[in-house]
C-alpha cells in the first residue's frame, strides 16, 4: 500500500504522522500519479498550525500538499491527452493530498516533463513559477526595460519572479535578510536590500534616478504597503500575493489619496482565482514554464530534500525562516 503523511489536529509539526493510504478511485477526468516528488509551501504550514479563515480550512483528518511531479500510472476514462508511463508535473486544490506516494489529479492541470528535466526539479515550480508568471505577465503586463520590486526575493516565489523578470527583461530589485541577500544577487537581482535595515524607500528612489518601480509583487503586505506606495512610479502597481508581515495596516483610501496625481494602483492576485476561472490558459502557462525550464532559464532553488517520513523535520526548518528557495519531499524513483 502506498503511504501518505496525515495530519489529524491542527497544531505543531508533531502532527503529521506517516500512515498507510487508502487508494482512491480514479474519477473520469483524473490521472493517478506515482510520486516522485511533492513540494512544500507556506500554505501547507498555514492550513497545519489552524490559521487559514475557518471557511477555508479543510475537513480533518487531511493531507497537504498542492504541487509536486511524478510518473502516469493510471488515467481515467475520459482522459486522453495523457498516458500511463507520462513523466509530468501538476498543480491541485487544497485536499489534492501531495504529502502522498501516490496522488489523483484533474487532468486540466497536469502537464508532461520532457526526459531532460529532473522531476525532483519540475516538482517545485507549479506553484511558485505560475503565480510569479501569472502576476508579471498576466496581471502587471510588464515591459522590456520595466523595474519592478520583488518583495522576499530568497523564498520559492521570489526567486522564480526574479529569473522570470530578467527572462522578460526588466531590472530588479529585491528584498529579503541580509544572510540572504547574495544568494538574490546570484539569480539577477540589480539591488537587493536588506527589508530590516536598509533605508529601502531612499535607496530604491536613488537607484531609480527618482522615477521608482512600475511593479512590486508584495508577499509581505502590513507596513510594507506604505513604502511600496512610495516608490511606485506613474501607473505603478502593487500587486499584492500574500500577507507574511499580515494585513495592510492602513486604510486604503487614505494610502491612495496623496498618489492619485500618478495614477497608481493595488491589487491582489490569488493563484487560484486563474486556476479555477480559466483551467485552459493555466495549464499552457505551466506549460511554457516547463520549456523555460528545459532550456535553463529558470531554474528551482532546492534548499533541501526530506523522505515523506521527516515532513515534520521539513516544516520545522521552514519555520525557522533560514530557507532558501523550496522545500521537497522525496519519493523514491517511479
Amino acid at each position: 500500500m502506498p503511504i501518505q503523511v496525515v495530519m489529524s489536529d491542527t497544531g505543531s509539526s508533531a502532527e503529521l504522522k506517516l500512515t498507510e493510504a487508502t487508494r482512491l478511485a480514479l474519477e473520469p477526468n483524473q490521472v493517478r500519479i506515482r510520486t516522485r516528488a511533492s513540494a512544500i509551501n507556506y500554505l501547507d504550514l498555514m492550513i497545519r498550525q489552524g490559521e487559514l479563515p475557518e471557511s477555508a480550512m479543510p475537513t480533518l483528518p487531511h493531507v497537504l500538499g498542492v504541487e509536486g511531479s511524478g510518473v502516469v500510472t493510471e488515467t481515467g476514462s475520459s482522459v486522453t491527452q495523457l498516458k500511463s508511463g507520462d513523466r509530468v508535473i501538476w498543480m491541485g486544490h487544497i485536499g489534492t493530498g501531495g504529502y502522498a506516494e501516490e496522488v489523483c489529479v484533474d487532468s486540466r492541470y497536469i502537464c508532461p516533463v520532457p526526459d531532460s528535466v529532473d522531476l525532483i526539479q519540475a516538482g517545485a515550480i507549479p506553484v511558485n513559477a505560475t503565480t510569479a508568471w501569472h502576476m508579471l505577465v498576466n496581471l502587471a503586463q510588464v515591459k522590456v526595460g520595466q523595474t519592478v520590486l520583488i518583495h522576499g526575493g530568497s523564498g520559492g516565489v521570489g526567486s522564480l519572479a526574479i529569473q522570470l523578470a530578467k527572462h522578460l527583461g526588466l531590472t530588479v530589485i529585491t528584498t529579503a535578510s541580509a544572510k540572504k541577500l547574495d544568494f538574490c544577487r546570484t539569480l539577477g537581482a540589480e539591488l537587493a536590500l536588506d527589508y530590516r535595515s536598509d533605508d529601502l524607500v531612499n535607496e530604491i528612489l536613488s537607484f531609480t534616478d527618482g522615477i521608482g518601480v512600475q511593479v512590486s509583487l508584495n508577499s509581505v503586505a502590513g507596513e510594507s504597503l506604505v513604502s511600496d506606495m512610495s516608490v511606485l512610479a506613474d501607473h505603478g502597481t502593487v500587486i499584492i500575493y500574500g500577507f507574511l508581515g499580515g494585513p495592510p495596516t492602513q486604510n486604503l483610501s487614505e494610502l491612495l489619496v496623496p498618489y492619485f496625481n500618478k495614477s497608481v494602483g493595488i491589487r491582489v492576485s490569488d493563484i487560484y482565482t486563474y486556476y479555477n476561472s480559466q483551467p485552459e490558459a493555466f495549464r499552457a502557462d505551466l506549460q511554457h514554464l516547463i520549456g523555460l525550464l528545459a532550456e535553463g532559464t529558470i531554474a528551482a532553488q532546492i534548499h533541501e530534500q526530506f523522505p515523506l517520513s521527516e515532513a515534520a523535520r521539513a516544516h520545522e526548518l521552514m519555520e525557522l525562516g533560514s530557507v532558501k528557495g523550496k522545500l521537497m519531499l522525496v519519493s523514491e524513483e517511479a
